[in-house]
């Protein structure tokens, strides 16, 4: 927590399914980020890590790896 208060810019959270609630809307951590400008976008049909390392063939992880890109490439442009 003390981490994320901390930063000076805003943060873009986008947790999946099994990562902790905390990290999503209405969560503990989530609202420290979203306070300081930042936001925080589910993904609940995907497991951790799927951004990184999931299987593209599957249409939906193919699907919403394209969205977790352009969120972020999105978030990056507003911010930097």
């Amino acid at each position: 927590r003390a981490m994320l208060e901390a930063a000076k810019m805003p943060i873009l959270l986008m947790p999946a399914s099994n990562d902790p609630s905390a990290l999503k809307p209405g969560g503990e951590l989530a609202a420290v980020v979203e306070a300081n400008g930042g936001s925080s976008v589910p993904f609940e049909e995907m497991s951790h890590g799927w951004a990184s390392r999931g299987d593209l063939s599957k249409p939906e992880v193919a699907r919403d790896a394209k969205g977790c890109y352009e969120r972020a490439l999105a978030h990056f442009k507003a911010h930097l």
